[in-house]
């Protein structure tokens, strides 16, 4: 009995790949990355990552380039036009193999393209592709999509399938970035039409090489700047975005933090280079997504406040009151609203538990105050963006009778003016 299910189950399986075009998996060209850069104004181009046909070069794969050796050679094939369906399209007449999207593992969009309101469009027209793979990590690089796939390397002995399932497991494990199923990300975007209570957060990527030439660090950056002023925007001011060829939304320039004693992650991907000389990706950070584009960033650092107030902070070390601390979330954290009359109030309650990495008793007061202000820092940079990522509308909605009544224009408003108020207690752990 047991031998006839598992022979039916054998069938289906082979009659389910026959019946999705091509009839044999040596036919299928298994895409396992796909790209999204900005060509013209007009255009975008479109880079697939496939295993590589046995006996492949550069020149044999018509432009496209290959990476890695052996069992983990795959080639790069690219093409522009209109949009992302044209130019699949083509792809699909000039790759010698039926283009299977269901082992897809990341899409990777450019920040150039993430800020366009051709975003959504885009996302939209992915969503199109037959059998794409929803659970895909939705990723926007600072520098291009294109560099980033060709700087994926596998490491000896591994496949670059299974590497970069390992990276972004390691990655989501770490905290300082989102980790964003593409179908999720979709729907997220799309907020006020079935998307939810929330703004979603896209993690930050950046192919980097180090440079051999210190004196050349600051012109690797994406655009050319200076890497301690990016875009972004944080509560204090400094520099416009406008200055920094930003959008008006993010409404100013980060601190220059980076490299601060205690606080190297409170930088974004491709801010902190390498020192091998050899290619690289980064991920560190995320890009603020409202109203179908990317309008801003967050660093790594504060991307862990913002786990803090959802409930899903990561342990990490934190410099606090002039001492190392390991920072570990206790649940529950609460987040309300408080309306009076027309002021808007955000509450935060929740508890962190507190071990000192060095000998000595720990500042309970220098660490509260610390993490309590760093908080607000980010719940007012979000304002700042007019972004609630943290779900803070959904609490608020629940002071109407019917959501007929409820605006969300004047919601912006009175949630970008709104009071923050946050109490964090802290609860002495042993030292590690």
């Amino acid at each position: 009995m047991r031998r006839w299910v598992l022979g039916l189950i054998a069938v289906g399986f082979f009659l389910a790949i026959m019946l999705h075009g091509g009839g044999e998996v040596d036919e299928q060209a298994f895409v396992i990355s796909i790209g999204v850069d900005r060509a013209d104004t007009d255009e975008v181009t479109v880079i697939l990552e496939i295993p590589a046909l046995t006996g492949d070069t550069d020149e044999q794969s018509g432009g496209s380039s290959s990476s890695g050796s052996g069992s983990n050679n795959y080639r790069i094939v690219e093409t522009r036009s209109h949009g992302v369906i044209d130019a699949m399209e083509t792809l699909s007449t000039t790759i010698p193999n039926d283009l299977n999207f269901s082992q897809t593992l990341q899409i990777i969009i450019s920040e150039e393209l993430a800020r366009d309101a051709e975003f959504s469009e885009v996302l939209e027209d992915l969503l199109t592709l037959e059998g794409l793979r929803q659970s895909a990590a939705l990723i926007i690089c600072r520098n291009g999509a294109k560099e980033y796939i060709k700087a994926q390397k596998p490491y000896l002995g591994t496949r670059l399938s299974e590497d970069i399932k390992v990276g972004l497991k390691l990655y989501d494990n770490l905290g300082y970035i989102p980790i964003v199923h593409f179908g999720h990300a979709v729907r997220m975007n799309g907020r006020g039409t079935g998307g939810g209570w929330q703004d979603v957060l896209l993690p930050l990527g950046y192919a980097s090489e180090a440079p051999k030439d210190s004196s050349k660090t600051g012109g690797s950056q994406p655009g050319g700047g200076d890497a301690a002023q990016p875009e972004g925007g944080q509560a204090g001011g400094g520099q416009t975005g406008e200055a920094q060829g930003g959008t008006e939304e993010e409404g100013g320039g980060r601190d220059a933090t980076i490299n601060e004693k205690g606080r190297i992650l409170d930088s974004l991907a491709g801010e902190m280079q390498g020192e091998d000389g050899q290619k690289r990706t980064d991920l560190l950070g995320a890009a603020v997504i409202k109203q179908g584009r990317m309008i801003g960033t967050l660093t790594g650092l504060e991307m862990q406040f913002v786990a803090f107030l959802t409930g899903n902070m990561k342990q990490f070390t934190y410099y606090a009151a002039g001492e190392y601390y390991r920072i570990e979330q206790r649940p529950p954290v609460r987040t309300w609203v408080v309306q009076e009359g027309d002021r808007w109030t955000l509450k935060i309650s929740g508890s962190v538990r507190v071990s000192r990495l060095r000998n000595g008793m720990v500042d309970i007061q220098g660490v509260q105050e610390a993490f309590d202000n760093d908080v607000l820092r980010v719940i007012g940079k979000l304002q700042m963006f007019g972004s609630d990522p943290v779900g803070f509308e959904g609490k608020a909605v629940r002071s109407v009778a019917s959501l007929s009544q409820w605006d969300e224009t004047i919601w912006l408003e009175m949630y970008q003016n709104a009071t923050a108020e946050v109490q964090t207690k802290i609860i002495v752990g042993e030292q590690t």
